[in-house]
């Protein structure tokens, strides 16, 4: 409902309705706000501010009659610079709205609702996005949405029909089984020192494979020699400590080099 009047009149039909009397079931959240719009069409005249206010006190008073949980929804923030009119210029200025907000405050409404979802909490930031000074993109106004959602788990457990959902939580240690956790370091084992990834099923492509090329230590081996070919370390080098694999890979550098600096001689002369 744009205006706040409108809001009077729904809120009264929605408790009008006799929800307990007949099948109906009773919404499970209402979800309201306003304001901009009021301050647009109701504050012309000198005597409107008043009636303005009268009205919000009867929305005050309406939002405490309803059952279900209500969820207000203050006016976002508002892009002055991009309104369409000088009308709206003047009227509902983010200033002007500022003032909207505190009135709604201090008249009873955000007091009487379940939760506020405080619009320029999640647009002040984004007012440059806004292409018509008041309307958000829908991703800006997912941000307002994921806030709801996270106040649901308790503003829904607030109603008086909710139903109540047992909340108890086991101790820690209450769903181990030390069997399982054995046999997941039995697996770790295996795969830690048979060089298989596959935590011991790689040792199963033996079976249909005669030979032992796809064993996963043969396949270790392939997979890194080349690689100990480039950094000039031998398998048997490899096996050994790391320290004297180290040792080896410099001996043979230097006698590379030996080789090299003898060449060169033997060229000078």
């Amino acid at each position: 409902a744009p205006l706040s009047v409108d809001i009077v009149t729904k809120l009264k039909g929605l408790k009008n309705s006799g929800f307990a009397a007949s099948t109906k079931r009773a919404p499970d959240l209402v979800i309201a706000g306003g304001g901009a719009w009021d301050k647009l069409h109701l504050s012309v005249t000198d005597e409107d501010p008043q009636s303005q206010r009268n009205t919000v006190m009867k929305l005050a008073k309406s939002l405490q009659k309803v059952d279900s949980p209500v969820i207000w929804f203050s006016p976002p923030t508002i892009n002055t610079r991009a309104l369409n009119s000088d009308e709206k210029r003047i009227q509902m200025s983010e200033e002007s709205i500022e003032s909207i907000r505190q009135m709604y405050k201090e008249l009873g409404v955000t007091s009487s609702v379940s939760f506020v979802l405080d619009g320029p909490s999640f647009t002040r930031e984004r007012a440059a996005e806004s292409f018509d000074g008041v309307n958000y993109p829908p991703s800006t106004m997912d941000a307002g949405a994921q806030i709801i959602f996270n106040a649901l788990d308790w503003v829904m457990m607030a109603a008086p029909n909710s139903v109540e959902v047992d909340l108890y939580l086991p101790k820690p240690g209450t769903l181990s089984n030390p069997y399982l956790g054995l046999m997941m370091i039995c697996i770790t084992l295996i795969g830690l020192f048979f060089f298989d990834s596959y935590f011991g099923f790689g040792y199963l492509g033996q079976f249909v494979v005669s030979n032992d090329t796809v064993s996963p230590g043969e396949l270790y081996d392939q997979a890194f020699s080349p690689i100990f070919n480039r950094l000039k370390i031998s398998q048997k080098d490899e096996r050994e400590p790391a320290s004297s694999s180290f040792h080896g890979a410099d001996r043979h550098e230097m006698a590379q080099l030996l080789g090299r600096s003898t060449s060169s001689l033997s060229r000078r002369r």
